[in-house]
């Protein structure tokens, strides 16, 4: 019987992947760390009402990997993933004049990933079902999140419209992922992956300094910071060289 650890010649071996998928961007809570005391609503006028951001939409991804089976159970493999349609486009929670803030951003991740295929005969239910192979996954890495300026729109009690654009930055830091799916085999070296995924993406935020306001002119902005989560559906196939 093969040893669920046991490195198993018959089956190892190098293969390379690629997917497409599409992510649904989760609640960023983005919030201002303030030079003055302001925070994110209504950060750009300076007024200290308080609030966040949280909505970032959806976005499409794209990936390819290398990967090497150890057995029949158990495999590895380096990812890289591109996300580039995800945009901020929310209110703060300033009363009765919110401001509306948007901007794009986008997020490139590596992963180290490793994989169980869970030792199930689905072809004891009907013979086709012996090609798929359930599996869970979990992986950690680095991303790196840009969010291009962030520009702003908020009507005032004087029945102006302040706006402006508080300035976007890069963030670098800590990624991981867990998810679970099924691989299909067309051929006995390449394998439809279908699957869903948690991914934390780590951090995205502005930089602190200072925005010119239509209305008020210049003022002072700290820095504004959230998180980068999506649950996310991927297809894509791998072939074992």
């Amino acid at each position: 019987m093969l040893s669920w650890l046991g490195r198993d010649g018959g089956t190892s071996g190098l293969y390379v992947r690629g997917e497409v998928g599409y992510g649904m961007g989760l609640d960023a809570n983005i919030k201002d760390k303030p030079p003055a005391g302001t925070v994110i609503a209504c950060l750009a006028r300076g007024t200290g009402c308080g609030g966040e951001l949280d909505k970032i939409g959806d976005s499409v991804s794209f990936g390819a990997g290398l990967g090497y089976r150890w057995n029949r159970q158990l495999r590895f493999d380096l990812t890289a993933d591109y996300r580039p349609g995800f945009a901020i486009d929310d209110k703060d929670q300033a009363t009765p004049f919110a401001a509306n803030y948007k901007g794009d951003l986008t997020s490139l991740v590596g992963l180290v990933n490793a994989y169980w295929d869970v030792p199930v005969d689905l072809g004891q239910y009907a013979s086709w079902l012996s090609r798929v192979h359930p599996w869970f996954g979990v992986g950690v890495g680095v991303a790196r999140n840009k969010l291009d300026d962030l520009s702003y729109s908020q009507r005032l009690a004087s029945g102006a419209t302040a706006t402006g654009k508080l300035p976007g930055a890069s963030a670098t830091g800590l990624a991981w992922q867990a998810g679970l799916g099924l691989g299909i085999d067309i051929l006995s070296n390449l394998t439809l992956d279908v699957g869903y995924r948690y991914l934390d993406a780590g951090d995205i935020k502005t930089k602190a300094g200072t925005v010119t306001d239509s209305v008020a002119g210049r003022l002072a902005v700290g820095e504004d910071k959230g998180d980068l989560k999506s649950q996310e559906m991927q297809m894509g196939l791998r072939y074992k060289l």
